[in-house]
């Protein structure tokens, strides 16, 4: 199947409700096998991927995804009637933005029923692992000084996960796009995020040092896909705020 690729990005819809029909094997390593094509910080590859097809992981999975996602649409139905009320938000968004929870409550209800799930790992990067040798600190002063090199190693922990996730995530955007062109619907979802961590990890025997990027629900969509809504692009020249 040959599809244009500016269409498919167009109409790359979040896609949570799926026909009760399996997605084959060889459709699913073409995705990955697509998904790995992404660019990552040196070339570090540092992904791997939880093809989920049993029920009883689903059902777990599902069970979790539940937990999470009762608190936070508590408190997103909250902060939609204060942006109502205040004007912030148009009534078509406040209504738009319901739908859409609305959509991702019904898919953790039933997400036994997905027909496979891939979950997206972030390894470690092994040339990130280990301090900061002498030979670099030394290099680091003579570029920048000692201010320089203090607000350097202050943030290094936070550049280090910040290359790190910026590795995994382009792959994540290509498992999308892939299961698009194949006329496979897709979401990214962060349920990890939504509680106390360590659950996810548990069910799938995720070990430690390895962190969960996506849990990507994947099936043949009812529905149709695109276009997508977004706002204009926010642009700036040459400065931040700058028209």
């Amino acid at each position: 199947m040959t599809v244009d690729l500016f269409d498919v990005m167009r109409t790359c819809r979040a896609m949570r409700r799926f026909e009760d029909r399996d997605v084959p094997d060889e459709v699913i390593a073409e995705l990955l096998d697509l998904a790995i094509r992404a660019p990552s910080a040196s070339n570090s590859q540092c992904w791997s991927f939880i093809v989920v097809r049993d029920r009883e992981t689903m059902s777990e999975l599902g069970v979790e995804i539940g937990k999470g996602t009762r608190w936070k649409s508590g408190l997103q139905e909250s902060l939609l009637d204060e942006a109502s009320r205040s004007g912030v938000m148009s009534a078509e968004d406040v209504a738009r933005s319901r739908r859409s929870a609305k959509a991702f409550k019904d898919l953790a209800e039933q997400f036994s029923t997905v027909p496979v799930a891939i979950c997206v790992c972030a390894e470690q990067d092994p040339s990130t692992k280990g301090a900061v040798s002498w030979g670099s600190v030394r290099m680091l002063f003579h570029e920048y000084g000692i201010g320089g090199l203090v607000r350097f190693l202050g943030a290094a922990s936070r550049a280090k996960a910040q290359a790190r996730w910026a590795s995994v995530y382009p792959a994540v955007q290509n498992l999308l796009l892939a299961a698009r062109g194949l006329g496979l619907g897709a979401v990214l979802t962060t349920p990890q995020l939504l509680g106390p961590p360590g659950r996810f990890e548990r069910i799938l025997g995720i070990p430690k040092g390895v962190d969960i990027a996506a849990i990507v629900p994947i099936g043949y969509p009812k529905g149709r896909f695109g276009p997508v809504r977004r706002l204009p692009a926010k642009m700036f020249r040459d400065r931040y705020g700058q028209d």
